[in-house]
């Protein structure tokens, strides 16, 4: 028992370490195989992610021993006591945090599906407008409360391009705030950013991204490698946001990921703690082309929605778009490469779980676990 206590823990300490060392990658950590079996996956307000990671190895370890001592009944015993435990645990937050848990709001979502090669060629802005446009005009007459677009829906930069704020007062007419993505630039630094924008047409404020793709936002160590590699001299960096920003508006408080913050639980954790009482992802992956990876991304959203029990609402540029409840169940969702835009009722909360108390403390205790029995056994 105290062996597979041991390899669970281990692998929540090297899946915590992948997550945030020199960036971190925290992509298909273990726990997000189970991303569709609802009932395994509630005990994430606890321990986030990495709590789901160490029932799967841990339970395995025990029928493991079971397998070699078939007689001992204690590992199977023990192995089954502690899933009907996360099953009758998932069941109970399952039944509190039902779909329309909540304060009702209206919600568009627009997935305007461009092509990669498309969306930085400048002969392709009017097409990008017009399409964005098409989209809005959906929602013509609805009024919603929320309308959300992607990351870097806009083919420029929103505070000084006539065309681009023309194309945004004209879709923000919709909604009573709308959230969309482009580039943002302050004192002479620029952000990847989602800009929310009243009805009126008038920016509220933005949300600048804090966890930055190395290689594609930013280049690090350019000094010293750009004398060995002469083609990062001619790519671009963006520059770190400093704070996790809400939007508040009238009964509205929106917490907006972009992209690849939804990799890291704390991010969107910082969101809800500061007040947020809803979440968003705007994200752009059309880098993935037809691959695994907007999946194997779309699946961070369900644990990010349960760590925090929050509606999460994810716009797509080329897929996947959809409304995820508080319990990880997604009530809409889309396809990949297609142009749409779609309504769906979602619900704000103010509730604060044990993981946003804690954060990532069940982690950091099977660290600390691991790295004593490491001591114990190999160094007294």
């Amino acid at each position: 028992v105290l062996s597979s206590l041991f390899g669970a823990c281990a692998w929540v300490t090297l899946e915590f370490i992948r997550t945030y060392f020199l960036t971190g990658f925290g992509w298909n950590s273990l726990g997000y195989s189970q991303s569709s079996f609802v009932h395994i996956i509630q005990i994430a307000d606890i321990a986030g992610v990495y709590g789901v990671s160490f029932v799967i190895v841990f339970i395995n370890m025990l029928l493991y021993y079971w397998l070699q001592d078939s007689k001992n009944k204690r590992y199977l015993v023990l192995s089954a006591a502690l899933f009907f435990a996360v099953i009758l645990y998932g069941s109970v937050r399952i039944g509190k945090y039902n779909p329309t848990y909540g304060e009702k709001i209206s919600v568009g979502v627009v997935q305007p599906n461009i092509d990669q090669y498309k969306k930085w060629n400048d002969s392709y802005i009017d097409y990008i407008l017009q399409t964005l446009g098409n989209n809005a005009e959906y929602f013509k007459d609805k009024n919603i409360d929320l309308l959300i677009y992607p990351e870097t829906a806009l083919p420029g930069y929103l505070q000084n391009d006539l065309k681009l704020q023309n194309t945004v007062n004209d879709i923000s007419s919709f909604s009573k705030l709308t959230l969309i993505g482009s580039p943002g630039f302050y004192n002479e630094l620029i952000y990847n950013s989602i800009f929310a924008v009243k009805q009126d047409g008038t920016i509220l404020n933005s949300h600048n991204k804090n966890h930055l793709v190395v290689f594609g936002e930013y280049i690090p160590f350019r000094k010293i490698l750009a004398k060995y590699f002469g083609v990062l001299n001619s790519l671009g960096d963006f520059s770190k946001g400093q704070a996790m920003q809400i939007f508040r508006y009238n009964n509205l408080a929106v917490g907006a990921t972009i992209c690849s913050e939804n990799f890291f639980p704390d991010l969107s954790r910082k969101l809800v703690v500061n007040g947020s009482k809803i979440l968003t992802n705007h994200t752009n992956d059309a880098w993935f082309f037809d691959s695994f990876a907007p999946y194997q991304h779309f699946v961070m959203n369900i644990f990010r929605a349960i760590e925090n029990r929050k509606n999460l609402i994810v716009s797509a540029n080329t897929g996947i778009s959809a409304v995820i409840d508080s319990s990880g169940n997604v009530l809409t969702k889309t396809k990949i490469n297609e142009n749409l835009s779609f309504i769906s009722d979602a619900y704000q909360n103010e509730d604060i779980t044990i993981y946003d108390r804690i954060g990532d403390g069940f982690s950091y205790l099977c660290s600390a676990f691991t790295l004593f029995i490491i001591i114990l056994v190999f160094v007294l």
